[in-house]
């Protein structure tokens, strides 16, 4: 009997499409623009779950350099009432998850963070781009992939529960929850293309 031959596995934030507006300066220095984000995903990371007396010492501890601006940032990111539920010490962090998606095959990603309620999931993925959407609608459709991602992956394993996804700008602070049907038309797309 011949051995299966495993399923290719691709990350959501693979999935094609445009992750940035245009204007946006990230766009000029990639390479600038993923380490500064990686070093957000770390200081949001660990940062809440921190006394804040000891927060600015601790993301200064983490990203082994003197970045007091960036930690600054994301203390003043953690410290916003309107975002306060999100560092709930219940919360998930950097939570793996596989599934299968029909038209694309198996993803596997992390979810930057995860709430569950008693009939509600909440996945939250942080972007640092410098330009925000203004609308939900204008989110560049591969961010919007790869939250559909997260969206279907969650249904499958919490099929009772009512699944809500967002993305926290960390560069303004603003939070923008995608429409279950904005992201089936993101995914479905691409499915079909």
């Amino acid at each position: 009997m011949p051995i299966p031959t495993p399923a290719k596995t691709i990350s959501p934030s693979e999935l094609p499409g445009d992750k940035i507006l245009k204007g946006d300066p990230a766009g000029d220095n990639k390479e600038d623009a993923m380490e500064r984000g990686t070093q957000i995903h770390l200081l949001l990371e660990h940062l809440p779950m921190a006394e804040p007396a000891n927060r600015r010492d601790l993301g200064l501890q983490l990203l082994q350099n003197n970045d007091t601006v960036l930690v600054e940032e994301v203390m003043a990111l953690i410290d916003k009432p309107e975002l306060a539920w999100l560092w709930d010490a219940t919360a998930l962090t950097e939570v793996d998850i596989t599934a299968d998606i029909p038209g694309l095959g198996r993803v596997h990603g992390a979810i930057d963070r995860l709430l569950i309620g008693s009939d509600t999931i909440t996945a939250i993925d942080y972007k640092s781009n410098r330009l925000v959407p203004t609308k939900p609608e204008d989110t560049p459709i591969g961010l919007a992939r790869q939250l559909a991602a997260y969206d279907n992956a969650l249904q499958q394993i919490y099929p009772d529960h009512t699944i809500k996804t967002a993305i926290l700008w960390t560069h303004t602070g603003t939070l923008t929850v995608l429409s279950r049907q904005h992201l089936h038309e993101a995914l479905n797309a691409l499915a079909t293309s």
